[in-house]
C-alpha cells in the first residue's frame, strides 16, 4: 500500500476524535480558557470546514494565490451535527486529491506562511494537527 493509498485512512481515523469529544462533552462546548483560546465548537467547525479547502490545496499542488488567514468562529455551523453532515459531505473529495496525488511528487517542498514542508507531511497536517488538538478539549469548566 501506498502513502497516498494509507493516508485517508489514517484522516478518517484521526478526524472522529474531535465528534467524539464534542458528543460527550455537549454542556462544554462554548468552554474557553483565555481571551485568545477558541472554543471547542470553534474548533470542531475548524475540523469540519479544512477538508474541502485542503483537497483544493491538494488537487492544485499549490497553496491558493488569495490565501488569507482562515477563520473558522462559526462557519455557520452551530451544532455538533451541523459539522459531522460538512465533514462527511466533503471528506470524500478529499480523499480522492490524496489518493490522485502524484507519489514522486511527495517528496517536493511545498512553501508556506507556516514553513516549508514536503507534500508528504504536509498533507496530514491540517487535519491531523486540528483533529488531535480538538482532542484535548478540557472536561470541566
Amino acid at each position: 500500500m501506498t502513502y497516498t493509498e494509507a493516508l485517508p485512512e489514517l484522516i478518517e481515523d484521526a478526524s472522529r476524535e474531535p465528534f467524539k469529544n464534542a458528543d460527550r462533552n455537549k454542556d462544554k462546548l462554548d468552554y474557553k480558557a483565555g481571551e485568545f483560546n477558541r472554543t471547542p465548537m470553534e474548533m470542531l467547525v475548524e475540523c469540519a470546514t479544512v477538508p474541502a479547502s485542503l483537497a483544493k490545496t491538494i488537487r492544485d499542488q499549490a497553496l491558493p494565490a488569495d490565501m488569507e488567514e482562515e477563520t473558522h468562529a462559526t462557519g455557520g455551523f452551530d451544532s455538533i451535527e451541523a459539522c459531522r453532515r460538512h465533514f462527511d459531505s466533503t471528506k470524500g473529495e478529499l480523499y480522492e486529491a490524496i489518493r490522485a496525488f502524484p507519489d514522486e511528487k511527495l517528496g517536493e517542498i511545498l512553501d508556506t506562511p507556516w514553513g516549508n514542508f514536503p507534500w508528504r507531511d504536509f498533507m496530514p497536517m491540517p487535519i491531523g494537527t486540528r483533529c488531535i488538538t480538538s482532542a484535548r478539549w478540557p472536561t470541566s469548566k
